[in-house]
């Protein structure tokens, strides 16, 4: 489907390949700002917790913990880290999946760009009959929903291991 101005068909598709590009770096860097707070909050909550518990356990200290609801707590931010490793891998699969359909999709204006007969022109139709558009986007959809549950987790265990190292020590 070339155009009459050949000009006009590489700024096409040049706006689609910045697009590509941009969307690859945005949705980077939300992954980013979703899964640090997770490794931080659950990781530096464990470890405040148990230098914590290393001091209440001393003979000098007047704290009493209840051990069972301390030991519930500490699992949970354990519970919570693995919850954000899970929810790392899930982004990572989730952004793999968006950008090989935003590359399917530039694969087709770039066929398009193609004189027709051309070999390149062939080889490019055969490597998108590997994958379907919408194959790969229902791939990314599930994974990015996977990536959201573990995320939700994660913070959750923060949230109830919290709780449950604060009755530890009331």
């Amino acid at each position: 489907m070339q155009g009459d101005d050949p000009r006009l068909d590489l700024d096409v598709y040049n706006a689609v390949r910045a697009h590509e590009l941009e969307l690859n770096r945005a949705t980077a860097a939300f992954e980013h700002a979703v899964l640090s707070p997770l490794y931080l909050l659950n990781g530096g909550a464990l470890v405040a917790f148990l230098t914590l518990l290393g001091a209440a356990s001393g003979e000098d200290s007047s704290l009493e913990i209840e051990l069972p609801w301390a030991v519930a707590g500490a699992a949970l931010w354990a519970t919570g880290l693995c919850a954000a490793a899970f929810a790392t891998y899930w982004g990572y699969r989730s952004q793999r999946y968006f950008t090989r359909v935003e590359r399917l999709r530039r694969q087709e204006v770039e066929r398009s760009l193609l004189p027709a007969g051309s070999e390149l022109r062939d080889i490019v139709a055969k490597l998108d009959e590997m994958y379907t558009r919408d194959g790969e986007s229902k791939k990314a959809k599930i994974t990015h929903k996977r990536f959201q549950w573990a995320a939700a987790a994660g913070l959750g265990c923060f949230l109830v291991g919290a709780a449950l190292a604060g009755v530890s020590v009331l």
